[in-house]
């Protein structure tokens, strides 16, 4: 595929439908490489990394500075180093962005909006305030464009019949169990990819400015886990009973901080989308452990990550399978848009059903506006 595309940038994105060019065409992803990853605030690293040391020597974050490996139009890898400073650089609780445009893109707050408010319910879910990296993350290359992986994201239609095989696993585990046996934690985490349609339906969806969104505004399939012992009282006794009622109550299935971050803030995990090329991208999952509370929680994280991102995981290799069927699927013919039709018809809105697949037009409005600045 030859020139920018095989269409006009502008009619790359329709209301209810995207070409797919925007998959496929390798000078399409260094238009967005430049004027959407370049201006965007990209998630970094978190500073719990940092106090571990920096080339060795334990320095105070200020005292790092970063240096971006690679082709700076496709980045591969921002690593610490005491090399030359990235002057964009800002860190909010504890996460650490960094805008490779010296002079473009918007200020950190205006980029992230209401996203902020959901960091700092992340990082609240700590009794102390503070959340540590958990060794080091699972990193994934998938053969499949930075987009595809988003999108399926925010999609809570694909779980019924995708992860059927992971449910149906652990629904057979579950009803061999004795009668008042508690219900470990692996079958608290799969169990709910069983939900029918009317359950992820019913999980809501919010779309925020800049293609960033929540999914899950009502409930989630981590709504349900148990309380680790003492938890919610360290909680009452660091913020009082209704600020940490209010932190509990946010259990969302994915907040998008668009374009590289999705975190859940139960359990505490993160996910870092880094393009590689039009068809390889690189996906990091990260855990945390909230300081003052039980070291159960950061276990959670890390059960969860290894049963749903890992490649020979019960759940992300259904993922995996259908992402690199998309990328090689995308190539043939005749029909050359995506679909984002479903529930199109609606009035726009902020608040979604969770199958709506607004959350995922929000997205392409988002690099529509970017690409064509």
């Amino acid at each position: 595929m030859s020139g920018v595309s095989t269409l006009r940038l502008e009619a790359l994105i329709q209301a209810d439908q995207v070409h797919r060019d925007i998959y496929l065409d390798p000078s399409l992803f260094r238009i967005e490489m430049r004027k959407l990853w370049r201006r965007a605030w990209i998630y970094l690293g978190h500073a719990s990394e940092l106090n571990r040391g920096c080339n060795g020597v334990v320095r105070r974050i200020a005292d790092c500075d970063v240096r971006l490996e690679g082709d700076p139009d496709a980045p591969r890898a921002v690593v610490v180093s005491t090399g030359a400073t990235l002057p964009n650089l800002h860190s909010h609780r504890g996460f650490i962005f960094v805008r490779l445009a010296e002079e473009e893109g918007l200020a950190f707050a205006d980029h992230l909006g209401e996203t902020i408010a959901a960091l700092d319910t992340l990082a609240d879910r700590a009794p102390r305030g503070i959340l540590s990296v958990q060794g080091p993350p699972l990193r994934t290359i998938v053969r499949a464009n930075w987009k595809i992986y988003l999108e399926n994201i925010n999609d809570a239609v694909h779980p019924v019949s995708t992860h059927i095989s992971a449910a149906e696993a652990a629904h057979g585990v579950a009803t061999t169990l004795p009668n008042d046996t508690p219900v470990p934690m692996a079958l608290q985490q799969l169990l709910p990819f069983g939900g029918g349609y009317d359950y992820f339906a019913a999980m809501g969806g919010r779309l925020l400015t800049r293609g960033h969104s929540v999914l899950g505004t009502r409930h989630s399939i981590h709504t349900g886990y148990d309380d680790a012992p003492g938890y919610v009282d360290a909680m009452q006794q660091a913020y009082g009973t209704s600020r940490a009622q209010e932190i509990l109550a946010f259990n969302p299935q994915n907040v998008v901080i668009y374009p590289s971050v999705a975190f859940k803030a139960v359990p505490q995990v993160l996910r870092v989308i880094r393009p590689l090329a039009v068809d390889r991208t690189l996906i990091e999952a990260w855990y945390f452990q909230p300081e003052g509370a039980a070291v159960l929680l950061s276990q959670r994280g890390a059960l969860y990550n290894r049963l749903a991102f890992s490649p020979m995981s019960v759940v992300a290799h259904d993922d995996l399978h259908l992402f690199e069927g998309i990328q090689t699927a995308l190539r043939s013919n005749p029909n050359p848009w995506v679909s984002l039709h479903r529930d199109a018809g609606e009035v726009r809105k902020e608040n979604v059903s969770g199958v709506d697949e607004a959350l995922l037009r929000n997205q392409y409005a988002a690099w529509r506006e970017a690409v064509m600045g």
